[in-house]
């Protein structure tokens, strides 16, 4: 559990309404625009070659592109695959033997390369989620909403923990609540609506959650809670990180709970 705000992009979508604008990608929306500093390519051997071309131009203005399991070496469209392939070979700096094989000299856990408009790319070989945390802290070193005291979450250490012990077996039974009272229960949604940044975390777990949350920005927020109607201010900081502003604040949420935090 990766604890990430995302979006998932048609590639019709990607080729027809995603402008890039230097490092990023700028998604036009009439009612919600968004902008993305970092997109992540699902495992696959067939892509559009438009969209092939289009991350290709992305990473040479300094944009972040996270691959997994397999490169794309094929094109949605006839004729065109060496498009493809030299788009790939570009961006993730790897010879066609490799792409077409799936086979890459990797010098540590996965293949990284770069260039000097600050363009990073990612291949990993497995879409692990401790694996991919970790391509995308090195892709984003300040990210758009941190967690600080939580790790990853993962609803089903306790099952491995118990299989480690006593070996394959054909049937665990174990409590619902070993399944919903974990940290990746905690999830947050981020729009941005009429010049307001809204943040919406939700806590599904039956445990309760007091955690420090770091935002991207400098915001001075409210609360709107959902259940009441009530709305009061936030205690918040600002600090910097790498250059960048951030604000900080102590989210609590009993279990389960959600509550929108909007900036103003």
């Amino acid at each position: 559990m990766l604890r990430m705000d995302y979006t998932y992009l048609h590639p019709e979508v990607f080729d027809g309404k995603c402008k890039i604008e230097k490092e990023e990608i700028h998604l036009t929306n009439e009612i919600n625009e968004e902008n993305y500093r970092l997109i992540i390519l699902p495992g696959g051997s067939t892509i559009k070659a438009s969209n092939a071309e289009k991350l290709l131009a992305y990473y040479n203005q300094g944009g972040k592109i996270i691959a997994t399991s397999m490169l794309p070496y094929y094109s949605a469209e006839f004729g065109k695959d060496e498009v493809v392939r030299n788009a790939m070979m570009k961006i993730f700096g790897i010879d066609k033997e490799a792409l077409l094989n799936n086979k890459y000299s990797m010098k540590g856990k996965y293949q990284e390369n770069s260039n000097q408009q600050g363009g990073k790319a990612c291949f990993l070989p497995s879409p692990a989620p401790v694996l991919l945390n970790e391509a995308v802290n090195l892709c984003l070193p300040v990210r758009d909403v941190t967690f600080k005291e939580l790790e990853l979450g993962n609803p089903y250490e306790k099952v491995r923990s118990i299989r480690n012990k006593i070996g394959e077996v054909n049937f665990i039974f174990f409590n619902n609540d070993s399944i919903r009272n974990y940290h990746g229960a905690l999830t947050y949604t981020h729009k941005v609506k009429e010049g307001h940044d809204i943040y919406f975390f939700s806590n599904s777990a039956g445990d309760p959650v007091n955690t420090t949350i770091r935002l991207r920005g400098k915001h001075e927020l409210a609360i709107w809670d959902p259940n009441s109607g009530e709305s009061r201010p936030v205690e918040c900081k600002h600090l910097s990180q790498n250059g960048i502003v951030l604000t900080e604040f102590q989210l609590e949420l009993r279990g389960p709970q959600a509550l929108f935090f909007v900036s103003n």
